[in-house]
């Protein structure tokens, strides 16, 4: 959680696990959802914005995240930056990489879903289709006879593809 400390304006946030964050504004003006929040009340300051569709261990990884983003700007060849992203990315386990990919859509992070999803597309490329329906937790509804027929029928695109 952010330090309130000197006149810096915070922001009380509520997860859906009924934690609360209380994040400078400049950390909570990043999500669009509750810049949006602010917008349209004028006490938002002094309210506990909900968060329903996110819980605090996604929150404390997206305060980390716009945090150090926002304290690097637009430095994002240096290498402190890119040294942040691939500890933050390792420090995740695919569940988490995809519960996070989900809240930085709700709250609306530009910067973060941009990333997460190049990041989820690179573990994704050149993978097989049981590997992709794992890690997105689908269903196969192909029985095995439509999918060998399927599997025939497209065998280029089975060319190259890495082990799972």
């Amino acid at each position: 959680m952010a330090e309130q400390g000197g006149s810096k304006t915070t922001i009380k946030l509520k997860c859906s696990d009924n934690a609360i964050f209380e994040v400078e504004l400049f950390i909570a003006k990043q999500m669009q959802t509750v810049q949006s929040y602010i917008d349209a009340n004028s006490a938002a300051t002094s309210l506990i914005i909900p968060l329903p569709n996110v819980c605090s261990a996604e929150l404390t990884k997206i305060i980390d995240y716009c945090h150090v983003h926002h304290r690097n700007g637009d430095a994002g060849d240096s290498g402190e930056f890119k040294e942040f992203d691939r500890q933050f990315l390792a420090a995740m386990s695919y569940d988490e990489l995809k519960a996070l990919f989900v809240a930085s859509n709700y709250l609306n992070i530009k910067d973060l879903f941009n990333f997460l999803s190049r990041s989820i597309a690179n573990i994704i490329e050149n993978k097989s289709v049981e590997f992709v329906r794992n890690f997105f937790d689908v269903e196969n509804d192909y029985t095995v006879q439509e999918e060998a027929r399927l599997r025939k029928q497209n065998a280029w695109t089975f060319e190259g593809v890495d082990d799972d």
